[in-house]
């Protein structure tokens, strides 16, 4: 049984629909844990959304399905998804879970490891890629990514590529969430500009709304936006499929007798 995520048995592909809080069949292949997992993917209204915390709560597992809740909804090609990791070597990991799942819920699903995209029946495509230089950016500039994702986003010193990347977070069909995602433990070169950005720990939880005012320079009509922010945070103390033994691992691999606030960071995030 996976250690990161509920798992049911069965045979016929499905993924719960948690984000709807329809109660899970018997045959469905992945459902989230209660707790801060089943509130990542509740919240597909918010556009930016940050799952922070110790190790073990399932975060990359949750980035996966989180755009795939919405493969076969009727977007097809249009639904277009991007996850960065630093290097294609760190990759590896995400590209192994999404394997794990994706294959088991939608069959007719393909990877192409050349260029390590994902093609959903529908026409669906999500891109698993590197963005480790400024450059980085250009090879996206003017495109369509209404889901923007960020494995392990402290692991950048800066958010420069994260907001940029929010220019491309689009989309010109009508109904289609927008949301950029992104997951991080407590330590990392972006430690402290992550927490600045979601305003980190005090506003943990809480729904942050800035207001946009757009003017159409053709027609001069005024429209306002309001982008919404949240921060969610997971312990490994809320996964009920890990068993006692993962957890004491976890506490002797994490302590650090010359260094309490990095065990604290470790057990409890920022």
């Amino acid at each position: 049984m996976n250690t990161t995520s509920g798992l049911l048995e069965g045979t016929t592909s499905l993924v719960a629909p948690a984000s709807y809080l329809i109660p899970s069949p018997e045959n469905t292949i992945w459902r989230p844990l209660p707790g801060s997992q089943t509130k990542v993917l509740r919240h597909q209204h918010i556009f930016e959304l940050l799952y922070h915390g110790t190790r073990g709560p399932g975060k990359s597992d949750t980035l996966l399905m989180d755009y795939v809740q919405h493969v076969g909804k009727g977007f097809g090609p249009a639904w277009r998804g991007i996850i960065f990791r630093q290097t294609y070597k760190q990759l590896e990991d995400l590209i192994t879970k999404s394997k794990r799942w994706y294959y088991q819920i939608w069959p007719g699903c393909s990877f192409n490891a050349s260029n390590h995209t994902w093609t959903f029946p529908d026409g669906a495509q999500l891109l698993l890629r590197q963005y480790n230089r400024d450059d980085d950016y250009l090879n996206y500039h003017g495109h369509e990514f209404p889901f923007v994702g960020w494995d392990e986003l402290t692991n950048w010193a800066n958010l420069d590529g994260y907001k940029r990347m929010m220019s491309v977070c689009r989309s010109s069909t009508p109904g289609m969430p927008r949301n950029v995602r992104a997951t991080t433990n407590p330590y990392g070169p972006g430690h402290t500009a992550v927490k600045f950005h979601f305003r980190l720990p005090e506003k943990d939880g809480i729904i942050r709304e800035r207001p946009f005012v757009i003017e159409n320079p053709l027609t001069g009509e005024v429209t306002t936006e309001t982008l919404t922010r949240l921060a969610v945070k997971g312990t490994i103390f809320e996964n009920t499929i890990r068993g006692p033994l993962s957890k004491c691992s976890f506490a002797t691999t994490t302590r650090c007798p010359s260094n309490p606030s990095s065990t604290a960071a470790k057990f409890f995030g920022p």
